[in-house]
């Protein structure tokens, strides 16, 4: 393989690795989105489920006083 051949290679390898990097930063990007969304649910589930643990106490409580 002569010097050209190998430039060229090269190039096209350099152009492939930043479309690469590119399409993983966008992935990034939407990975992001979807973790704060995700974290939004389990925080609406945990108030859920601590209003119907109060829910349960003030229920026994009523029956026991």
């Amino acid at each position: 393989m002569d010097m050209e051949n190998i430039v060229r290679a090269l190039s096209g390898h350099e152009e492939r690795l930043k479309s690469l990097e590119d399409y993983q930063d966008k992935q990034n990007g939407h990975l992001e989105k979807i973790e704060k969304k995700l974290d939004n649910i389990f925080n609406w589930l945990i108030a859920l489920l601590g209003g119907a643990i109060v829910s349960l106490i003030l229920l026994l409580l009523r029956d026991v006083i």
